[in-house]
Order: C-alpha cells, then sequence, then structure tokens
C-alpha cells in the first residue's frame, strides 16, 4: 500500500531538519513520483541537492519551482544560495524587479545606515527582512547590530549570521563587543583571535580596555597601522591609565586626522577624571577650548574648575556657555550649584527661568 503523499513530505521535511539528507532525499523523490508538478517537494528537494553539494540538480530543481511558485521568496532564495557570478548577479536584479527579498546584503545596507540615527526603527526593518528571509545571513546581521546599538543581547544572531555564511566577516568584530555587553568579555577576545587590522585591533583593544587590562590595550592598538580610529582609542587608553602626555600626544594626533576635538576631548577627560588625572582633563580640555568654545566643554571645564574650588574661576565660563547656547541646561544646573538664589542674582534667576 502507497505511503500518503502528504505524510512522506512531512517526513522529507523532518529528516532534512536532522541532517537525515538520504532518508530526506528518498522521501521527496517518493512524493514527486505521485506528483512530479508539485512545486513545494521540487523546492525540498532542491534544497536537499544543495546540501549534498549537487549544485547543478538544486538550480535544475529549484527553477521548475520557482516557474510554478514566482512569488515564494523561500524559492527565490534558495536558488540564489546555490547560483554564482554573473548568474547569483541576473537573479538579484529579477528579484529586485519582482520586490522579493534575497536576504543579501544590499537588502540591508538602508537598514545599516538607519542604525546610527534611529536604531529601533532599524531594528524593526531588519526584522521584518528576516521573516521573509529566515535562513539568511545578511539579515541576521542587520537585526543583531541594532539589537547592540539597543543594549540589547545580539550574540546569537551573530553567530546564526556566521553559520549561515562564513565569509560575513563583517560579523565577528561586532559579534565579540555583543560577547562583551553581555558579560563575557573573553568570550569576545577569544573571537578576535586571528583577526588582523585597525578595526580587530580597535574591538580587542576596547574590551581589554574596559576589563582593566590597559598595558594589553595600548600593545594591541600599536601593533596595527595608525589611524584615525586608533589614535582616538590610544588617547583613552592611555588617559584611562593616568598617563596625560601620551594622552594628549593621541589626541592631537587624532584631531589631525579629522576627529571631532570637542566631543574626543571631553571623552578623553572622563576617563583622565577616572584615573584621578585632573590635570590632563584640564589641558586636554583647555587645548579644545583653544581651537572652539561650545557649550558642553566650557561646562565641562568649569566643572572641574569647581570642584577644584575655583567658583569664581567657573562662573564666567558658565556664563560664556550659556551665553553660546541658552537652552544647554547643564551649564545652568552647575551654576546654581555654586550661586545663592536671591532676587538680585541675574544668573540664578535666568536658571530657574530656564529649568521651570
Amino acid at each position: 500500500m502507497a505511503q500518503d503523499p502528504k505524510a512522506l513530505y512531512a517526513a522529507g521535511v523532518e529528516h532534512f531538519r536532522a541532517g537525515r539528507l538520504p532518508d530526506a532525499k528518498k522521501a521527496f523523490e517518493a512524493v514527486l513520483a505521485v506528483a512530479p508538478k508539485a512545486a513545494e517537494p521540487m523546492f525540498q528537494m532542491g534544497r536537499v541537492l544543495a546540501a549534498q553539494s549537487d549544485k547543478a540538480g538544486a538550480e535544475r530543481l529549484l527553477r521548475k519551482a520557482l516557474k510554478l511558485q514566482p512569488q515564494t521568496p523561500a524559492i527565490w532564495q534558495a536558488l540564489h544560495g546555490v547560483l554564482t557570478g554573473g548568474a547569483a548577479k541576473k537573479l538579484e536584479r529579477e528579484a529586485r524587479a519582482a520586490r522579493i527579498p534575497l536576504g543579501t546584503m544590499a537588502d540591508v545596507v538602508p537598514i545599516l545606515k538607519t542604525i546610527a540615527t534611529d536604531p529601533m526603527a532599524a531594528e524593526a526593518q531588519a526584522r521584518a527582512v528576516a521573516k521573509k528571509a529566515p535562513a539568511a545571513a545578511a539579515p541576521a546581521y542587520a537585526l543583531g547590530l541594532a539589537r547592540l546599538a539597543l543594549g540589547q543581547p545580539a550574540v546569537t544572531l551573530f553567530e546564526t549570521a556566521l553559520d549561515r555564511d562564513t565569509g560575513l566577516i563583517e560579523a565577528r568584530l561586532p559579534l565579540a563587543r555583543a560577547y562583551h555587553a553581555e558579560g563575557r568579555p573573553m568570550a569576545g577576545l577569544a573571537r578576535l583571535d586571528g583577526e588582523t587590522g585597525p578595526d580587530a585591533a580597535i574591538a580587542r583593544a576596547q574590551i581589554l580596555r574596559e576589563t582593566g587590562q590597559m598595558a594589553e590595550a595600548v600593545t594591541a592598538l600599536r601593533a596595527v597601522p595608525p589611524n584615525r580610529a586608533v589614535f582616538v582609542n590610544l588617547a583613552l587608553t592611555y588617559a584611562a591609565m593616568a598617563e596625560g602626555a601620551a594622552a594628549t600626544d593621541a589626541f592631537e594626533r587624532a584631531v589631525k586626522q579629522g576627529a571631532d576635538h570637542a566631543s574626543l576631548a571631553r571623552a578623553i577627560a572622563a576617563a583622565a577624571e577616572e584615573a584621578w588625572d585632573i590635570k590632563t582633563a584640564e589641558t586636554i580640555l583647555d587645548t579644545a577650548l583653544a581651537a572652539q568654545e561650545t557649550a558642553p566643554l566650557l561646562t565641562h571645564r568649569a566643572q572641574l574648575a569647581q570642584s577644584a574650588g575655583d567658583i569664581a574661576g567657573a562662573d564666567p565660563m558658565l556664563r560664556r556657555a550659556m551665553a553660546i547656547d541658552p537652552k544647554h541646561g547643564p551649564a545652568y544646573r552647575s551654576a546654581l550649584t555654586a550661586r545663592k538664589v536671591d532676587k538680585g542674582d541675574s544668573v540664578a534667576t535666568a536658571t530657574l527661568t530656564a529649568l521651570n
């Protein structure tokens, strides 16, 4: 008595999921023997042949399945997985014209651009693409980046992306950072083994710095050709080590290569403060202020002066900060900490008005 095609099909799917490819192949062959024009078993058989490295056989069946079901993304995606070169590019063009997501990097490029400005929107977009291309690497990678930017767990997503595409080297560095963010810095460092170049050195140094391994972080950064990002990280590391001269030198080199002096100066000053190196913090901020006065820089410098008991010296800096940016709240709050509020105090009155 012949087996029910539906039962054979279900068995084939289960065999495939379990990695029993010969059994899956037999089951789908049996289904196709009684339903030779059924798209679903053709598609599944094509996946089995692809997994067995029979790309020619897989392509033949998947193209037949695609003709029968041209709006099924999974068939497009499976076919794209067995094509290379010009054939793959041609299918990508056809998929774009048909509005079918293949789950390639081209599909997620707009999402990657959105992460920096709106990670929540990027996360939603990446989930939508991943749902339509559940077996593709690029959507998992994009979703991992968005979740990492949101401070959410992302290790599994990056590991999945790399399992699906071992050549997706872009996923290795954020994977290391994701491990670190989840409290597993040593696993993150292990994931960087064998990685070279400035980006890998920076990722390695950031983990080392944040786990207190400052000398090792410097060694990692010094081992690669310097660029702006390397100098930025050297400056932050030296500041955390209370090595003021080295931090200042790296800061100046980073600025020469285009780093934003104001935001970098504040980051370095904060690192120096944590290391109780107030002199370096003051020097870095003064250097940045000599180039351009901004409300955040002036406020930060004034706060250092206040901490040192120099209330009179802090006051004019805070006044300038409020003049540059009348809506810069930290300047007003810092002014309030050192002034007695009364009706004749114009700065305090303006502060209270702004804060209210």
